[in-house]
């Protein structure tokens, strides 16, 4: 059974309370360094994340997929913080397990993941963007471990190469991946975008060091529409090869291969228009093809509309 994950937030639901996080800004923590309050709204986030999962239990199991927000412990990673979060990681991760216990209790269908932000990047130039980058993957590992579903991480490579640097580029992050603790490697998958990084590429870095391929159907096709290739924004039909490979970069981690479906916003623009979601899937032969090659290979599908949870239903009635 193939799951349609949810992105973090619900979405406006008749008759559902407005769902969010909260957060505190950079300034107001730098002002006040109140590390009782940063903790308060570190629990509060968990209980909604409690209520949300919950929320998710009580639908269909193509509903229990979660991509669980990065800002779930806002400030986390700085360096103020980060000790005061070392203290407290075993109670968060107490806390956690408990709504996980109870969620497998009702669900044995559930799994998760984390994106990190696009600054967390394992290829950088900077010695300490990618030292950075590791402390946020392990914040990441923490969390979404210690629910006891299957999980895994999800990372872009991040702001592209020039002409000349494309090799070093590859280079910097295999290296710096090979650096990682195994339960990171384990988890950490790694998706295409839209400027730079094609399934082709992914395959390369794969052929190195044995990565979790995150498929893109969108980014494919953004990076596709760019005129200095195809220059036309359409699906990009996987061949046997490439499908053979995304499956068995999963093979280890023992879930379903994550792909991600989203619709251009605008496909009557530039090549960059192409880039932005549309708040529903619209695009129906686009959507039917990604939905096949899903459930012929047992792909999870990520849905990355605007609209949340209320794009997701209508797609799963329009397509399931």
């Amino acid at each position: 059974m193939i799951r349609l994950g949810l992105c973090c937030l619900l979405g406006d639901i008749k008759d559902v309370p407005k769902f969010g996080y909260k957060t505190m800004t950079k300034t107001k923590w730098e002002k006040t360094k109140n590390y009782e309050e940063l903790y308060s709204i570190w629990l509060d986030n968990i209980k909604k994340t409690k209520w949300l999962l919950n929320y998710l239990a009580d639908k269909p199991d193509r509903f229990h997929f979660l991509r669980m927000t990065s800002d779930l412990l806002p400030l986390v990673n700085l360096p103020s913080v980060w000790d005061f979060y070392l203290d407290k990681r075993e109670e968060l991760q107490k806390e956690i397990k408990s709504i996980g216990d109870d969620l497998i209790a009702r669900s044995k269908k559930f799994r998760m993941v984390m994106h990190p932000g696009q600054f967390t990047l394992l290829n950088s130039t900077r010695d300490d963007v990618n030292a950075k980058a590791i402390l946020d993957l392990q914040y990441h590992y923490d969390m979404v471990s210690a629910f006891g579903f299957p999980y895994s991480i999800n990372i872009h490579l991040g702001a592209g190469p020039t002409k000349d640097d494309k090799q070093s580029y590859i280079d910097r992050f295999i290296n710096n991946y090979n650096q990682l603790p195994d339960y990171l490697k384990h988890c950490l998958s790694i998706e295409n975008d839209e400027k730079v990084c094609d399934l082709s590429l992914l395959i390369k870095i794969y052929e190195k060091v044995k990565i979790l391929i995150c498929y893109d159907h969108h980014h494919q096709a953004c990076f596709l529409a760019n005129k200095d290739r195809k220059g036309v924004y359409e699906y990009y039909d996987i061949n046997d090869d490439e499908l053979g490979v995304i499956k068995e970069s999963w093979q280890r981690i023992d879930i379903n291969p994550t792909t991600h479906l989203s619709n251009a916003k605008s496909k009557d623009g530039s090549w960059k228009d192409y880039f932005s979601h549309s708040d529903y899937l619209y695009d129906a032969d686009f959507n039917k093809k990604v939905v096949d090659v899903s459930m012929r290979n047992n792909f999870d599908i990520e849905c990355e509309a605007k609209a949340k949870l209320p794009a997701i239903e209508t797609f799963y009635k329009a397509y399931f």
